[in-house]
């Protein structure tokens, strides 16, 4: 395989066959081994940074989540104020040294800026992975192109809540596109 038959916009400018100058079977069979590492690394970068687009091929076989890859760029790892679970909105807020975590609330108001991509309950003073602004959680009841909002303890509605904040739509059943609004309207 070529690396044109990666269908990549990356191209490292790398052969797959080894050079005539290398005459040793050890010698190519290293660099047989480099070219194919190389190759690897190129497919894992595409599948999970994005910066290229996917095959036209491919489209009509892709879910969401093989394609919204916002959320890979925006981690933020923060000490948990309180208990929490995968999903649940969090407030962020300045608890004396610390940035901490804590669940948003359209009731008091406490607004999301991000939401819990841990899937093991993370306890009060532990550190828990933040995704900010946007991306893709699974949350049981999600219903494909309804809109989101902000509920009270850190979750979410179909219809706006005290705050009014826009935090994202479904695209598949059980999925949520997270675009968290920092404008309240």
């Amino acid at each position: 395989m070529s690396q044109n038959d990666l269908n990549s916009n990356i191209n490292l400018g790398l052969v797959q066959d080894p050079p005539d100058s290398i005459k040793t079977p050890e010698g190519r069979s290293i660099y047989v081994l480099f070219i194919a590492a190389f190759n690897n690394l190129i497919r894992y970068i595409e599948q999970y940074t994005g910066i290229t687009q996917k095959d036209i091929t491919l489209w009509s076989l892709l879910t969401p989540s093989d394609t919204i890859l916002t959320y890979n760029l925006r981690r933020l790892y923060v000490k948990a104020a309180v208990n929490l679970a995968y999903g649940n909105f969090v407030n962020l807020y300045n608890a004396g040294a610390d940035l901490q975590a804590r669940k948003a609330d359209s009731g008091v108001p406490l607004l999301a800026h991000g939401y819990i991509s841990s899937t093991e309950t993370i306890v009060a003073g532990d550190f828990c992975e933040v995704i900010l602004f946007e991306g893709l959680v699974s949350i049981g009841g999600v219903v494909r192109g309804t809109s989101y909002y902000l509920a009270p303890a850190g979750a979410i509605a179909a219809a706006p809540g005290a705050t009014r904040q826009f935090v994202g739509f479904g695209v598949a059943t059980d999925l949520l596109c997270v675009n968290i609004e920092t404008t309240l309207f």
